[in-house]
């Protein structure tokens, strides 16, 4: 695994590569938080995750960190959160990954759409290493379809909690 660059907040609108997904999900901002800082079960709804799991203690808040490994090998993901507003918004920067990349930050925002539903939107924002930046800007679409599928599969995790009575 490679060190990144770690960056601040204001990378997610800098970033020489930015992918997006966005979906209106059926839950409240509070059970969508849950769900989010839930990180064992990203395994259930976050494709291609294969763990995800609190490395520091406390393990949540600004400062906290948290390993993510991918599926097929791709390696084991360090990220740092750098911020943490409760039922809002949530973003890290990663420490270490693949050596494809130089910085990566990711910000979550949940936004209320009314009392029954919410919109979560999921940036990804990379500075991929020379070597890959034209494949990856060519794959961006794939990218963009990997958070749009998170996200889809985020609401029908929060109907099973619902159902399950988390």
């Amino acid at each position: 695994m490679a060190t990144y660059v770690t960056q601040q907040i204001d990378f997610v609108d800098t970033a020489p590569l930015m992918v997006e997904a966005s979906n209106i999900v059926s839950a409240t901002p509070r059970e969508v938080w849950a769900a989010i800082v839930d990180y064992p079960r990203w395994v259930e709804w976050f494709p291609r995750v294969d763990a995800c799991e609190p490395t520091s203690e406390p393990p949540t808040g600004v400062g906290s960190t948290r390993d993510v490994t991918l599926k097929g090998g791709l390696g084991v993901i360090a990220e740092k959160f750098i911020v943490w507003d409760e039922l809002s918004c949530w973003a890290f920067t990663v420490t270490s990954g693949p050596p494809v990349f130089s910085s990566i930050v990711e910000r979550i925002t949940i936004e209320p759409v009314d009392d029954h539903r919410t919109r979560v939107t999921y940036r990804m924002a990379l500075a991929p290493k020379w070597f890959v930046a034209p494949v990856l800007k060519a794959a961006k679409g794939q990218l963009h379809k990997v958070l749009a599928t998170a996200l889809t599969n985020l609401d029908g995790e929060l109907e099973i909690r619902r159902r399950e009575g988390d």
